[in-house]
């Protein structure tokens, strides 16, 4: 639905018609289409939605605007809203507001919610104890198929995902996994024991959260079993979450390709914090350039003599910068999707330096033949070949160098 359709409603305080049209529409539409209008606005649509979908389209909503809207509660709604949400997405609100604002909420949760609450707000953050949800199905090797469809069918209305359940021992050890589809099929009588997966893919608490999302892209896993360092099954990873740490991730990489830092949203993150973080490598690039403007100063008296040689320097600057950023791009995709790690560098480095090599050599035929049209004098046309010849090489090795210096 077209957003100014929404707001033309509001105007004419059509409430009844907009709350009909926002019924029937998926909470993740709702969400989307509530970020694009203004928040006095969006908040008294907000406040149409019938309270099932209001919490779900309020889940679904960056912590921004999430932040907004719980300004425009009462505080009733406010504890019915952080309370209906699932722990992991909490601690990501209570991580990324004011410590004021996350005391303030917190004091709105029942003891058990915040007791879950701080338990994930107590793992570093990027880590898998950090992203995981603290609730599961878990069942015993001894329980029959019957049973285990019992304990499922009461914990169902209180768990995210009951596709798959974890079979612990009496100690909380991880022992295997089973899917609802085996117990289903199962006969009554058959033992968890003999249908479970046993000695499942699982991650620890401190596990790097890419690292724990790749598994599970690796492994195909919708679910993905967390366990403390005494193997403990303590939560679960899910497939969004994946979905989630994977985009994060990647814009980090992006970030730090492009010597950036942020790592706020772009349009909470303060504008001199900004110029500071972007800054520091722009001070870095000019004085690079600075130095490489002095080399070409201090050889003034050979471009007096030969001025030709001037006209090929932005050629060759351009294609060293652009094999340079060639092979850092591939690198860090490499480094990013694990097909290259730092054991390989060698092997890395010296495929690039051929690659940087034969470009050279090969681009180099094309730069002789404008020499040639430019100057027809053969020294300066082996002069300019040689330069981009090693331009290329030195290029592609620092590019591709660099991504690990800085991994």
């Amino acid at each position: 639905m077209d957003p100014s359709e929404i707001e033309s409603l509001i105007e004419n305080r059509q409430y009844e018609a907009l709350q009909k049209i926002l019924s029937d529409m998926n909470s993740v539409d709702i969400a989307h289409l509530l970020t694009t209008i203004p928040t006095s606005k969006s908040v008294l649509a907000f406040r149409l939605l019938p309270k099932d979908l209001a919490i779900g389209a309020f889940e679904q909503m960056d912590v921004d605007y999430q932040l907004r809207l719980l300004e425009g509660f009462t505080t009733d709604s406010a504890r019915e809203f952080v309370g209906a949400m699932s722990a992991d997405d909490r601690a990501n609100l209570l991580e990324e507001v004011p410590a004021t604002v996350a005391r303030r909420l917190l004091k709105l949760l029942p003891p058990a919610e915040i007791q879950a609450t701080l338990e994930l707000l107590g793992y570093e953050p990027g880590t898998a104890g950090r992203r995981m949800i603290p609730e599961f199905v878990d069942l015993q090797e001894g329980m029959t198929a019957s049973e285990a469809l019992v304990r499922i069918r009461r914990l169902g209305t209180v768990r995210e995902n009951i596709d798959y359940a974890f079979v612990i021992d009496h100690e909380r050890r991880l022992k295997g996994v089973v899917s609802l589809k085996d117990l289903i099929l199962a006969d009554r009588d058959s033992r968890v024991a003999d249908l479970m997966a046993p000695n499942p893919r699982l991650v620890y608490t401190n596990t790097d959260q890419e690292e724990a999302g790749k598994a599970m892209r690796d492994y195909d896993l919708p679910l993905m079993p967390v366990v403390d360092t005494e193997a403990r099954l303590v939560g679960t990873l899910t497939w969004d979450d994946m979905v989630d740490i994977m985009e994060q991730e990647v814009t980090e990489d992006i970030y730090r390709y492009g010597a950036v830092s942020i790592e706020h949203r772009y349009f909470t993150a303060r504008l001199w914090k900004v110029v500071q973080q972007r800054g520091l490598w722009i001070l870095f690039i000019t004085l690079a350039n600075a130095i490489t403007g002095t080399i070409i100063a201090g050889q003034s008296e050979l471009l007096t003599e030969v001025v030709i040689l001037a006209a090929f320097i932005p050629l060759l600057i351009a294609t060293g910068g652009s094999l340079g950023t060639q092979s850092s791009t591939v690198v860090i995709r490499g480094l990013a999707t694990g097909e290259i790690n730092v054991g390989r560098i060698l092997n890395v480095m010296t495929r690039e330096i051929g690659v940087g090599f034969l470009l050279g050599a090969v681009v180099g035929l094309f730069v002789l033949l404008y020499a040639f049209i430019l100057g027809r004098q053969i020294d300066i046309m082996i002069v300019v070949w040689l330069t981009l010849v090693l331009i290329s090489i030195a290029a592609t090795t620092l590019g591709a160098a660099l991504p690990f210096v800085f991994q």
